[in-house]
């Protein structure tokens, strides 16, 4: 399934679960996951 972000938006916390979650990280087709703070 591909969802926008406004649809991961509306899933967050039901069916979507991202931890840590922060809404900067939305685009308009996607949800930018990082590695970690600091790549060492």
């Amino acid at each position: 399934m591909i969802l926008s972000g406004k649809e991961i938006l509306k899933h967050m916390g039901k069916e979507i679960i991202i931890e840590p979650f922060n809404e900067k990280r939305i685009n308009l087709n996607s949800y930018n996951l990082s590695l970690a703070n600091i790549l060492s």
